[in-house]
């Protein structure tokens, strides 16, 4: 579902917001400090090419059969998932959008899809 979300999101920029700088995704229950993301953007204004969040990286996958969040080695055959953002909150640079929209159609999609920590 965030996923998913998170892609309409994207796509919703890139039709109707090409020139924002930046795009900014959290939840309703995250507290965000304006002031300092406002302070931030500033800094980073001329900055290109950009995501900020907590990245997540040399995750297992869970091999344990009947595992809530069960990855079989057919379905990834590596000993670990790539760098991936941690949910609730991200920033992102305009300019990225479009090639997460287009790196989005070559994803793979597992059977348990979501929470795969």
């Amino acid at each position: 579902y965030h996923m998913k979300q998170t892609f309409a999101m994207f796509s919703w920029m890139y039709k109707y917001c090409q020139l924002a700088r930046f795009v900014v995704k959290t939840t309703s229950n995250t507290y965000v400090n304006l002031n300092t993301l406002e302070k931030f953007a500033e800094q980073e204004m001329f900055a290109a090419n950009r995501i900020y969040g907590s990245i997540l990286k040399r995750r297992i996958p869970d091999r344990r059969v009947g595992a809530l969040h069960y990855i079989s080695e057919e379905e990834w055959p590596w000993g670990y998932f790539p760098p991936f953002l941690r949910e609730p909150s991200f920033v992102v640079s305009g300019d990225v959008v479009p090639r997460l929209l287009l790196g989005n159609s070559y994803r793979i999609t597992f059977k348990s899809y979501f929470n795969v920590i």
